[in-house]
């Protein structure tokens, strides 16, 4: 059997790039050949992903899906995040397969993370005329970046819906994500539901110590909370240690306000850390902590967690 992934990045970056190298490791060791249609390589951690897909990695605007398909030959499309839309446009004209893992919010939702940004209130319609008025969802903040904000089409995003309907299959870790789908909708009998959790785990056992060491592991960004997170700990009467692991485009605010609050001595940003490192921390932590404020589909990293206690 031959499995063609289709995902925008190449390389390390969130969880969505996570789910895709284990998925694909898991895959060919079971004898599946896979293969990746992307967009961009992420730099980091690129080289086990190009050692996994080794000959099989394709660039979206190198070849057209049908070049694709004769080459690989793929049995099933498996698509997860992808934001070029007249690509999967092409992809879903095409006469194969197609299943989608649903990562996030970005396919139904305008702004992609469900809630309000000034009132942080969370969304809980489908995508619709509300979310040209009020919630003014086609004006995207660039934060950090120029220009601040960005004109996105209404009309391309209810296409994108449509073009995901037509899939296949749709892949869901929780009953909140198929209820998503289902209010925006998608057919139930298409939707299926994988919590990502091994049938037998053998757990490590944590050192605790009164370091206090207090973990975010996430990318650092408005909607993962990290802001509150450094508030909250501004307000600690016992001593604690905190190391958030990660990067994003809200860290440069975050750090500010450490320096506000008077805890920049104690709180650590670590930045990227690789997948397989994130044990060494775990272990020696007390808590992890998950101040989010977007609805957060699945958190993988509790897993990870709590197999370490």
């Amino acid at each position: 059997m031959k499995l063609l992934y289709l995902h925008e990045a190449l390389g390390s970056l969130g969880g969505a790039e996570a789910n895709v190298l284990i998925t694909a490791t898991e895959f060919s060791k079971r004898g599946v050949e896979v293969g990746l249609v992307t967009q961009k390589e992420t730099g980091k951690n690129t080289e086990k992903w190009k050692a996994l897909f080794r000959d099989n990695i394709f660039y979206y605007d190198q070849a057209e899906p049908s070049e694709i398909i004769d080459k690989f030959q793929p049995n099933v499309v498996y698509t997860h995040k992808w934001s070029h839309l007249p690509t999967l446009e092409n992809w879903v004209k095409c006469d194969i397969p197609m299943a989608r893992m649903v990562h996030d919010h970005e396919s139904y939702c305008l702004r992609g993370y469900k809630y309000f940004p000034v009132s942080r209130e969370i969304c809980r319609k489908p995508a619709g005329l509300h979310c040209v008025f009020p919630c003014l969802a086609m004006l995207k903040i660039n934060r950090g970046k120029f220009p601040p904000v960005e004109l996105q089409s209404y009309s391309e995003k209810l296409k994108e819906i449509s073009l995901c309907r037509q899939m296949d299959a749709q892949f869901v870790v929780t009953d909140y994500m198929q209820n998503e789908l289902l209010i925006n909708g998608f057919s139930e009998e298409k939707i299926h539901i994988f919590p990502p959790v091994p049938r037998e785990v053998e757990p490590v056992n944590s050192t605790y110590s009164d370091r206090n060491l207090i973990i975010f592991a996430g990318q650092i960004i408005r909607g993962k909370g990290v802001d509150l997170l450094v508030k909250a700990l501004s307000q600690m009467k016992e001593p604690f240690e905190c190391v958030v692991l990660g990067e994003g485009s809200h860290q440069s605010r975050c750090q500010q306000l450490c320096d506000e609050l008077q805890v920049a001595d104690k709180v650590r940003f670590a930045g990227f850390i690789p997948q397989r490192e994130l044990q060494g921390y775990y272990i020696f932590a007390t808590v992890l902590v998950v101040p989010y404020v977007w609805p957060e589909p699945f958190a993988k990293f509790g897993l990870e967690a709590m197999k370490s206690g």
